[in-house]
């Protein structure tokens, strides 16, 4: 947390409340689509976290401390740029780049200066182990999944099935989707539910679009967090995943496949908590590596086989 005037605000994703939740996503919408420039998206942004803010343009103590805010506030967002030079500065200035404009920093720097001519975009890194939206306002009666870290033990009940659809929901998203609405109302009808809700006769088109979003946003959040947790490096960082899948050993398959191998029928194996899933999916990939390296396959033939990279399956045929 932030303190400012004996008042604590969030420093990170994971601290914000249902409501600053609410209202960085709808700001982050309005700026998508550009229904507002950049100046007006700092300033939703900045509202929507330490609430409305006074206006008078004329006070010029008002307008700088606005100003320092807005330095203190940015931390939802970062710049990206579009220039293959990029890649090549040092790590040092590319962080520093990631949260300041070239013009921010030192022109004296000759790193700085040649990343003064790079296109340059906002890009908001939403990586959280955290539901912020536990209950829709519009519907209080439905309740999303939990998803909470402590330290180093994170704890959820979201099982299976819901990662698995949710994971597929998510890769058919794009803000110019031809049933943008449908997959948004899909993925909230299968990561809330209620019960006084029937989720199978239940339509998502009564709930408003930024709920919808902050729901799909959240999930993504929560998904990116798990899959850079260095235990499931085996399972997110495959070759396959590479090229643009999260979701480990594709969607609905790597189900069927535990059930065939003895984990239970498909229900007993969707029923499973989210990281029962994952450590299960993980055993299986090593095991295959090992079982492949007994049967006197190569190294980069097993990575072949099995969408990993030489590296990952040394290490483990090392143990």
């Amino acid at each position: 947390m932030i303190r400012i005037n004996d008042k604590e605000f969030p420093s990170r994703w994971e601290e914000l409340s249902p409501e600053q939740w609410l209202g960085v996503v709808g700001a982050m919408l309005e700026f998508g689509s550009r229904q507002c420039d950049f100046a007006s998206f700092q300033i939703k942004l900045l509202e929507a976290i330490v609430g409305k803010l006074p206006q008078d343009p004329s006070n010029p103590v008002l307008c700088e401390n606005i100003f320092r805010l807005q330095e203190v506030f940015c931390w939802p967002y970062v710049y990206a740029y579009k220039d293959p030079r990029y890649d090549k500065l040092s790590e040092r200035t590319k962080e520093m780049l990631r949260h300041h404009l070239p013009s921010q920093l030192d022109q004296s720097d000759p790193e700085v200066r040649i990343a003064s001519s790079f296109e340059t975009r906002v890009d908001f890194d939403l990586c959280f182990p955290a539901q912020l939206l536990p209950h829709l306002p519009s519907d209080p009666a439905l309740t999303g999944y939990r998803f909470s870290c402590r330290g180093t033990l994170a704890s959820t009940d979201m099982t299976a099935r819901q990662y698995v659809a949710a994971m597929g929901l998510l890769e058919a998203f794009s803000p110019d989707a031809e049933y943008l609405d449908e997959i948004l109302s899909s993925l909230l009808c299968v990561l809330y539910s209620g019960e006084d809700v029937d989720m199978e006769q239940y339509h998502g088109g009564r709930i408003p679009l930024t709920e919808k979003v902050a729901v799909m946003y959240n999930f993504r959040a929560v998904n990116e967090w798990v899959s850079r947790l260095p235990k499931y490096d085996l399972l997110f960082n495959r070759s396959a995943a590479r090229k643009g899948s999260r979701s480990p050993l594709g969607m609905e398959g790597s189900l069927y496949a535990l059930s065939e191998k003895g984990y239970g029928d498909i229900d007993k194996v969707g029923g499973m908590n989210l990281f029962t899933y994952l450590d299960v999916l993980l055993k299986q990939t090593m095991d295959s590596v090992r079982s492949l390296h007994s049967c006197k396959m190569k190294p980069h033939e097993i990575a072949g086989e099995l969408s990993l990279s030489v590296e990952q399956v040394l290490n483990i045929i090392s143990e």
